[in-house]
């Protein structure tokens, strides 16, 4: 017992000599390094030759299981510190050093301090040659799983890290998706990689993350050029990938197995860029060959979801092709939304209903006054009064309040079709008679319409509401 407490003992004194050791050799650096460098001062900074060889030596024992945590703390803090002051063998001090600091950040106690030590390392990744595709190193492992983790990509710092990778110009606030990003653009063969562990975290992914997760893949995307490589590979691997996962999704699994509300997210940070002529090009190539057919799918779910994809993706256009291309490209799409609008299976026709009235709220001056009138035709005279599903005609009404919030150049139009559907106050499902007190209540913010014009007072109408006043109490 006596031998054993003595290795034990020499042991920890020579654990401490090397902690101490570290520090000494971190105080050094800041004496070689001062603040204020000169401009003309070389780029890499000259260290001693033994300063090095006692960096390496302590850089090599950070990933070994013996070695006590308080030394790897302080030999990670010199290689951090030696990146920081640019001096020569910073790469040479770079793979554990992020070994070290990716667990720490990826752990159950990880800090945002943590996360911050490994965005002031971010510009080391750029050094590290990273493994073959089918190999499995730690390093690759941890970035990986990185990209997966929901709590580490919601991180304030972390967003910082991710940003990063896609472009060294933006903006410091912008702190949430840079490392991610940059891990897209470390290698070709490492997007499917990294695509394939994002991937297997989506199904129940919270819409927080998955929005987070588009805007990593918007950034990554913009940071390449037309052609690039990357680009091919983050357009075919990737977003392509998701359309059709979305398409394809099996709709009726509980929400911690959905995979199509976090595609549809992510994807609508693409969708959302209208103004971004090189994204609509793209949304267009890539929509062109897999959303259209989906539309006319034996599955209901597919069509379903083609129809939502469709709607928040309108228009479908190249911005560089000829007039002619745009307006044949229009009128398909309108004709497309038509039909959903008859669709057999009630779920696709509420997601149509609601679609219509989002495109119009959004597109009112634009939209061709043959496609409004038919669609007003069809919602009013048949959806309103859908007598095959209450949820039709409840979205009927809501596609209305739509309206009335966020497009006030639609109000002298619907100022006239409004009455049509007065008759919805007495439904006989409760979902719809309150869909309609809720319209009503809404037509009092608007100066052009009278809801009194809307619905003519009388006994029924006020027992109507008396029966629905509920939905007032609050």
């Amino acid at each position: 017992m006596a031998l054993v407490r003595k290795e034990n003992d020499g042991d920890n004194s020579s654990a401490d000599t090397m902690t101490a050791l570290a520090k000494l050799a971190r105080w050094s650096l800041k004496t070689l390094s001062p603040a204020g460098r000169d401009k003309d001062a070389p780029a890499a900074l000259a260290v001693p030759p033994g300063l090095f060889e006692s960096a390496m030596v302590l850089h090599g024992l950070m990933p070994l299981p013996s070695t006590p945590a308080q030394l790897k703390e302080e030999a990670s803090l010199l290689c951090e510190a030696w990146h920081g002051a640019g001096a020569k063998g910073k790469r040479e001090l770079a793979k554990n050093t992020l070994l070290h600091l990716l667990r720490k950040a990826l752990g159950q106690k990880g800090t945002r301090a943590d996360a911050k030590r490994l965005w002031q390392m971010q510009k080391a990744l750029d050094g590290v040659q990273l493994p073959s595709q089918e190999s499995d190193s730690p390093l690759q492992e941890l970035l990986l799983k990185a990209a997966r983790t929901h709590q580490y990509v919601r991180h304030s710092e972390g967003l910082r890290l991710e940003c990063f990778f896609t472009s060294l110009h933006f903006c410091i606030f912008i702190i949430f998706s840079r490392f991610v990003v940059h891990l897209f653009s470390l290698s070709p063969s490492f997007v499917p990689l990294l695509h394939d562990s994002i991937k297997s975290s989506l199904p129940g992914c919270p819409r927080q993350t998955a929005s987070a997760y588009g805007e990593v893949y918007h950034r990554a995307w913009r940071a390449t050029a037309p052609g690039d490589e990357f680009r091919i590979r983050l357009e075919e691997d990737c977003l392509q990938d998701l359309m059709a996962r979305s398409l394809l999704a099996n709709r009726a699994l509980p929400s911690k197995l959905d995979v199509f509300q976090p595609c549809y997210h992510i994807l609508e940070r693409f969708h959302n860029a209208k103004n971004d002529p090189l994204a609509q090009a793209a949304l267009c190539r890539l929509w062109d060959p897999i959303l259209f057919r989906r539309l006319s799918a034996a599955n209901d779910m597919v069509r379903r979801s083609a129809a939502e994809m469709l709607f928040s993706a309108f228009p479908v256009e190249d911005p560089g092709s000829s007039l002619e291309e745009k307006a044949e490209r229009h009128d398909s799409q309108y004709k497309a939304m038509l039909t959903l609008l008859t669709d057999p299976s009630p779920d696709v026709r509420v997601a149509a209903v609601s679609g219509v009235f989002r495109t119009l709220s959004v597109f009112w001056l634009i939209i061709p006054s043959t496609f409004l009138s038919k669609a007003a035709s069809t919602i009013i005279k048949d959806l309103a009064f859908d007598a095959s599903s209450p949820k039709v005609r409840a979205s009927v009404l809501k596609g209305l309040k739509l309206m009335l919030t966020t497009c006030d150049r639609s109000h002298l139009y619907l100022k006239r079709i409004l009455p049509r559907v007065s008759d919805c106050l007495h439904d006989v499902s409760e979902p719809v008679r309150i869909a309609m007190l809720d319209l009503l209540s809404e037509i009092k913010h608007v100066k052009v319409i009278k809801y009194w014009e809307v619905k003519k007072p009388s006994a029924q109408t006020f027992s109507s509401i008396a029966d629905n006043c509920k939905i007032f109490i609050t």
